[in-house]
């Protein structure tokens, strides 16, 4: 009972500190161009489809944790439900997971400050570059200096590359977590309590191989952005900024929804 209410507290302390990230981004002060209403429609289409899909993720486990109350209650003549112990490793697990949630927000928030500033460096640079070539003409250096020191800047307000190894982060604690799953596995099986005759390890089984495999999903997309935002090719204009943000948000977004679900799981499995 203790264990699944500190999951309890744990799950809002999470979904507290997401929302103070996210307020801290401040996004009703982002300024810039009104998309069309064609930019809109693309922008949001995959943000509908990951919502659907998450909706889809939440049912399925849904099912899975009414399937599991009903065999610990023995309905439908079953057998009666042996306790697994849990291995102590999924705390250090959990904890894992959760910090490649809190890498993923501080790389969203960066990667955001980082696209924003490279947006207003562009903006500015058109009209340093006319009077460049204007001033050019007229044998005046102002311009000249001004252009060299625009890089500069421009790296000095830039967060992309912290934003990038946050990023990255986020990706290889989350093949920790994987990793200690597995040997989760090996100390449910050294304890004991591997058999077919053992339901409640076929539900651990279960229940953590299947959020696994929606991580292993995750990581595949994580890596097409990270490599996205090595190049640093498409933060150079302004749809291949957007794209890269939207990519970042979506990746965020699925991985607190993953870390939600995890942290459901592990109050479920402490519960019974």
């Amino acid at each position: 009972m203790l264990s699944a209410l500190f999951i309890a507290m744990l799950t809002a302390i999470t979904v507290w500190w997401l929302l103070i990230q996210r307020l801290k981004d401040k996004p009703w002060l982002k300024q810039g161009v009104l998309p069309t209403s064609q930019d809109t429609v693309t922008s949001s289409a995959p943000k509908v489809g990951l919502a659907v899909f998450l909706v889809v993720v939440t049912s399925l486990f849904g099912l899975f944790a009414s399937a599991y109350y009903m065999r610990v209650e023995g309905h439908g003549g079953l057998a009666s439900w042996a306790r697994l112990d849990e291995p102590n490793l999924l705390w250090v697990n959990t904890l894992i997971l959760v910090l490649a949630s809190a890498a993923m927000q501080v790389a969203r928030n960066r990667i955001d400050a980082g696209m924003d500033a490279r947006g207003r460096a562009t903006q500015e640079q058109l009209p340093i570059a006319r009077g460049r070539a204007t001033q050019a003409r007229a044998g005046m250096p102002a311009v000249e200096q001004r252009m060299e020191q625009l890089p500069r800047a421009v790296a000095d307000g830039d967060d992309l590359k912290g934003g990038r190894a946050f990023f990255l982060a986020a990706g290889v604690m989350t093949i920790a977590f994987l990793v200690g799953q597995m040997l989760a596995w090996r100390q449910a099986q050294a304890q004991g309590n591997w058999g077919p005759d053992n339901p409640a390890l076929a539900f651990f089984v279960l229940l953590t191989g299947v959020h696994g495999l929606h991580l292993v999903g995750g990581l595949w997309v994580l890596g097409r952005t990270t490599t996205r935002l090595f190049r640093g090719v498409e933060a150079n204009t302004p749809v291949g900024r957007g794209r890269l943000r939207l990519s970042v948000q979506l990746c965020t977004t699925y991985w607190h929804w993953l870390l939600l679900i995890w942290l459901g799981l592990f109050a479920l499995l402490l519960s019974t």
